[in-house]
């Protein structure tokens, strides 16, 4: 037996079978039996018990004392079960009331309990399968705008094909009037040179 004194942090351990004590300087259960053990003492559990000795002889004096109270109670168990002993119909008649007994406490929900909970399922199923619905209209809504965007982006790429053939066009006429620019004659101005360009047409004219 263990008898431990938070306030002078020690643990008392008291022998069993003669009573005999030892203190160690501690609170820990675990180093106190170590400490118990090295000094020739024996701990045991027995049953969910703790049980502590201070020496094989008072720990064999204890086992004896159990053998002997066993070897007491053995002569009484068996009459016990002698008493217990019932025919094959008797005991067929136990277990079939013992089951009845059983099904009276068994606690079976009543029918308006029943019928809440299947309710209840089907609003679940109800809920679920509206979600589906909303899933499906979702991914439907996906389709169609990754289809405008196909159809954006190659709309797109037209548009770009003729902006980029406008932008040569353009880089193509301003190639033309540059060399238009660099054939007029050195040192006439070019109003000079248009003039003269247009000359035969104003002649055939007249």
């Amino acid at each position: 037996m263990k008898d431990v004194d938070r306030d002078f942090g020690c643990i008392e351990i008291e022998c069993d079978t003669c009573g005999d004590k030892k203190e160690y300087d501690i609170t820990d259960y675990s180093l106190a039996n170590e400490c118990y053990r090295e000094d020739g003492g024996v701990v045991v559990k027995e049953d969910g018990e703790w049980f502590d000795f201070c020496c094989q002889a008072c720990y064999q004096e204890h086992l004896f004392e159990q053998n002997a109270a066993l070897e007491s109670a053995e002569p009484h168990e068996s009459q016990a079960e002698q008493e217990l002993e019932l025919e094959p119909a008797d005991k067929e008649k136990l277990v079939s009331e013992s089951e009845h007994l059983e099904l009276e406490h068994l606690e079976v929900p009543s029918v308006e309990v029943l019928q809440e909970s299947i309710t209840r399922q089907q609003e679940h199923l109800r809920e679920i399968r509206a979600l589906v619905d909303a899933i499906k209209a979702y991914e439907s809504v996906i389709r169609n705008l990754k289809e405008r965007v196909k159809t954006n982006q190659k709309l797109l790429e037209s548009k770009q094909e003729e902006l980029n053939t406008l932008i040569l066009r353009g880089v193509r006429g301003q190639l033309q009037l540059t060399f238009l620019q660099n054939a007029v004659e050195p040192g006439k101005p070019s109003s000079t040179f248009l003039a003269e360009a247009e000359a035969p047409s104003s002649l055939a004219n007249n």
